[in-house]
């Protein structure tokens, strides 16, 4: 049958599609928080807040590669990632922590 839709290729679409939404969104957030920046504002590195969620993750991928990873690891990457997503939307709610947010946030999706 040629006309019917295969439900993997379905879910991979929604996939895709929310990865490009949420690309999307991190994008324009950072460049609204860019256009309260001033000339004489420091340098800032909150692309660093994205490490521990790269290494939680490398961890992860590893242990189940190796397949060293017991019943528990699962639910807790999905607690970091949780977690991170939460304190993503912490920070945005202040001024000052802005910017680090939407690092935060990255890495909690990401790791999701």
């Amino acid at each position: 049958m040629s006309g019917t839709v295969n439900l993997s290729q379905l879910g991979a679409t929604a996939v895709a599609l929310s990865a490009v939404n949420l690309t999307g969104g991190f994008i324009v957030t950072q460049k609204m928080l860019d256009l309260f920046r001033r000339p004489d504002d420091p340098v800032e590195y909150n692309q660093y807040y994205l490490a521990p969620f790269g290494v939680l993750g490398a961890g992860f991928l590893g242990a189940k590669a190796m397949g060293m990873g017991g019943a528990s690891l699962t639910p807790t990457i999905a607690l970091a990632s949780g977690l991170g997503c939460v304190g993503g939307i912490a920070c945005l709610s202040n001024m000052k922590t802005a910017r680090t947010g939407v690092y935060v946030g990255m890495g909690g999706v990401g790791l999701g």
